[in-house]
């Protein structure tokens, strides 16, 4: 618009502002209605303070209010409901892109699989040839091969490590790239058992730190041979007390020599080893074979002493192969197993020690008792029993070939022995069936040596003719101990400190009482010793020497608690007394201590060990020097 266009328009606009004398315009106006309109008394629509607050609105509102709201609450809920299922459905379509559609990632495309040999002898080289395939679009990174093997597979190197579980770095596999992974390791085991080598693989795909799994088919393949075989050779019953003998074979299964090879035993608890021929390598249970040859076999006899409950059943059990590479008494990987199971019967001759001891076949004597006994035997089979003989064998500190005797038996005193056989006593051929055999003996221990004892043990053999009339060996044993309890006696007297000596009437005088335990027996516990005081005497509470004393007053009971007692030794204990004769005791030599009584505990034979001594007067000792009668009372 041009200059002048423009100031024209604003002169018009100037004259319609400014102008009075236009005609007023008149306009209809309409008058509105006078009735009032009916407001509920109730909510149309019920308000919800807690939504209206979270939209913004204000809790007083009017009912158009309300039901306008409510329309928007609800539309707004259908928008919400439909931007969650376009959300749903768009993440639905770009996970199914990612693993499933258009080739970009996914486990099925990768192929992991293991191949071998589908059997294989025992101790041979096996090859195991792993693949892996990544057919994905994108590359696999940080992937890892993992290879769980048997027990008991080695590595084909030249340490021959155990193999259990090998993780292998493979780092990145590109696309469409194929790995191969060779494997090369012994296997061991016994022959005909199946066993499998199990391989994955973990990885991660770029831009993701989630970690993937793949799990190929494992290989299975079976042991066809075993280098070594071992066979064990035994009775299929054995008695209690019996010592038997059980045979390994231990034979070799290949074409090349075997070196090092292990031999294990695990025992029952039946069983109580003895000896084995050859000599175990460690302990009592392991042997070590240094080669086997080819065709080669050798055998392992281990004997022992069959112990337990009748009717038992008793497993032993070997495991043979090659040393564990940590611990060289272990079978690290196995060849081969055997094991020989048997019954244990009741043992077809009982013997007994019969001296006359407690539950723990221990029998305590006191000094200078002497001691009989019987070694009992008992037939319990429904057949004969023959060719018995019994050896008592005797020792301890306390025995002597001097004190020693015996019925129809033979002693023998280089061996320290008494020996009853067939050929001394007839009753030893044949034993019947439930028929008992007695033999008797007798001896006396030593005494004068410290913790004296006699241990005695007994050794039988005997034959009998099994159910396949082969002849069985018995071997029995059984033992007692005869222990000496110790004694100990209690020595008092008296020592003169001051006052009237003789003591005399009305006046009072001092005395020193000493108590010594002599001990040169076994060692002795909670020794004590109490005795009583006369009515004239009185308690000073004046005490030395060794242990504690203590006065009653009531009973007027003196205890010297003196504790426990070596074997020779001799504690002392003093305490002091004061006498005051009355007129009564005119003429007589009163008495300062009643008798005292000793206690113990034999700490060697548990038994309970007492003494008693005589009371102690005012007359003292003359060897210390006193006159004669410098205890009788004077007036």
């Amino acid at each position: 618009m041009s200059l002048s266009g423009k100031q024209k328009k604003l002169s018009d606009v100037r004259k319609r502002l400014y102008e009075r004398g236009k005609k007023e315009i008149k306009r209809e106006r309409f008058q509105l209605p006078q009735a009032e309109d009916k407001v509920p008394t109730e909510w149309v629509n019920q308000p919800n303070p807690k939504e209206d607050l979270e939209s913004g609105d204000s809790l007083v509102s009017n009912p158009v209010d309300t039901m306008a709201k409510s329309k928007r609450k609800k539309l707004r809920i259908k928008m919400l409901f439909i931007g969650g299922l376009f959300f749903v459905l768009a993440l639905l379509i770009s996970s199914s892109l990612l693993f499933l559609g258009n080739n970009v990632i996914s486990g099925d495309n990768i192929n992991l699989s293991v191949s071998g040999p589908f059997t294989i002898g025992g101790g041979e080289e096996m090859m195991v040839q792993i693949g892996i395939q990544n057919s994905n679009r994108v590359p696999i990174e940080s992937a890892t091969l993992i290879v769980e093997y048997e027990r008991g597979t080695k590595s084909a190197d030249e340490e021959q490590r155990d193999l259990f579980i090998e993780r292998t770095s493979l780092e990145s596999i590109g696309v469409n790239e194929s790995i191969s992974v060779p494997q090369t390791v012994i296997v061991y085991g016994e022959e005909n058992t199946e066993q499998e080598v199990k391989v994955s693989i973990e990885y991660r795909v770029e831009g993701s730190n989630a970690l993937f799994f793949k799990e190929a088919e494992p290989l299975r393949y079976k042991i066809s041979s075993a280098p070594v075989v071992a066979i064990v050779e035994s009775t299929d019953k054995v008695s209690v007390g019996q010592e038997a003998s059980v045979t390994l074979k231990v034979a070799s299964n290949s074409g090349e020599t075997i070196k090092n090879v292990l031999v294990r035993a695990d025992y029952p608890n039946q069983w109580d080893f003895t000896s084995s021929s050859p000599e175990t390598y460690a302990g009592k249970n392991v042997w070590f074979i240094k080669s086997l040859d080819p065709g080669e076999v050798v055998e392992i006899e281990v004997t022992g002493l069959v112990v337990g409950h009748v009717n038992e059943e008793a497993v032993m059990a070997f495991s043979v192969g090659v040393p564990d590479k940590n611990d060289d008494t272990k079978v690290g990987s196995i060849f081969s197993t055997a094991q020989v199971e048997w019954e244990v019967e009741t043992s077809f001759l009982e013997v007994s020690l019969d001296i006359g001891a407690n539950n723990d076949n221990v029998r305590v004597v006191e000094e200078g008792e002497s001691v009989s006994g019987q070694v009992v035997l008992q037939n319990n089979l429904s057949e004969v029993v023959y060719d018995v003989e019994v050896t008592l064998n005797l020792s301890g500190s306390a025995y002597h070939s001097n004190i020693v005797q015996s019925t129809n038996g033979f002693f023998d005193s280089n061996q320290n022995s008494i020996t009853w056989s067939p050929a001394d006593d007839n009753s030893l051929q044949e034993i019947d069936p439930g028929d008992k055999v007695r033999l008797n003996f007798s001896l006396l221990p030593n005494s004068s040596v410290s913790t004296p004892e006699v241990r005695l043990n007994v050794d039988v053999n005997a034959k009998r003719v099994s159910d396949s009339r082969v002849p069985e060996s018995l071997s029995l044993n059984t033992e007692g101990v005869i222990r000496v309890s110790g004694e100990a006696s209690i020595l008092a007297e008296a020592r003169h400190l001051s006052g009237a000596l003789p003591p005399k009437v009305g006046d009072t005088t001092k005395y020193k009482i000493s108590f010594m335990v002599d001990n040169q027996a076994n060692n002795l516990d909670n020794t004590t010793v109490v005795a009583v005081l006369p009515a004239n005497v009185t308690w000073t509470g004046e005490t030395g020497g060794v242990g504690s004393f203590s006065y009653n007053s009531s009973d007027r009971v003196v205890t010297w608690n003196v504790g426990s007692v070596r074997s020779g030794t001799n504690p002392i204990g003093t305490f002091n007394v004061t006498l005051l004769p009355s007129a009564s005791d005119a003429g007589t030599t009163p008495i300062l201590v009643r008798e005292q009584r000793l206690k113990a505990t034999d700490s060697f034979t548990g038994t309970t060990v007492r003494g008693l001594n005589s009371f102690v007067s005012a007359e003292l000792s003359s060897e210390a020097g006193y006159s004669t009668d410098n205890g009788r009372v004077i007036e």
